[in-house]
């Protein structure tokens, strides 16, 4: 009985941050005036408090139905879930860096620093990958979308937005860690219980 109703408890909270960070990503604004197409939101904080409430597994999975609920609102570009795609790696690639590090060395500042760092770092690393690989020639192909030169359009744009898209998630998510832990630390309690 009380596995189940934990189990229940977990779906419902993971429902809960999958929506409110579907909400909150609707509320992007661009931050880097070269490329007002890169906008900043802070939809991936309910990502890292599930994270810290369920497990790594289980953030991934509100950032997998985050972008997929978003895909079925807004139909992609052209249909293709690109952006979608790219939002929920983004997701991945900043969030788990930031979790493990605090997860295995507690939450003093210095190690708040060092992990807003390796996220932003690792998001950053994972973003210009994928522009230069994958998103940017799709957007060509399927758009007709073009940036110009991609070395300029990844050192003056992809690299400045993920540094400092990522730095500001995390400050702001060490701030709504602090209100939102004794929260986190029933719904662990409860998963370690069950």
């Amino acid at each position: 009985m009380y596995q189940r109703q934990s189990r229940t408890q977990k779906l419902v909270g993971v429902s809960v941050l999958a929506a409110a960070s579907l909400i909150i990503s609707f509320f992007s604004f661009p931050i880097i005036p070269a490329a007002p197409f890169l906008k900043m939101d802070f939809g991936d904080i309910p990502i890292l408090l599930g994270m810290f409430a369920y497990g790594p597994g289980w953030g991934i999975i509100i950032a997998f139905l985050r972008s997929f609920m978003h895909y079925l609102f807004t139909a992609g570009e052209g249909g293709i879930p690109i952006g979608d795609f790219a939002a929920f790696i983004a997701s991945v690639a900043l969030t788990l860096p930031i979790f493990f590090i605090l997860k295995n060395w507690g939450s003093k500042k210095l190690t708040q620093i060092s992990a807003g760092l390796s996220g932003a770092v690792s998001l950053t690393i994972v973003l210009s990958a994928l522009n230069y690989f994958v998103l940017i020639p799709v957007y060509q192909a399927v758009m007709n979308f073009d940036v110009g030169p991609m070395r300029d359009y990844l050192v003056g744009a992809v690299i400045p937005f993920n540094m400092a898209k990522g730095l500001i998630v995390a400050l702001v998510f060490f701030a709504v860690w602090k209100v939102m832990k004794p929260w986190i630390e029933r719904q662990y309690s409860s998963r370690n219980a069950g």
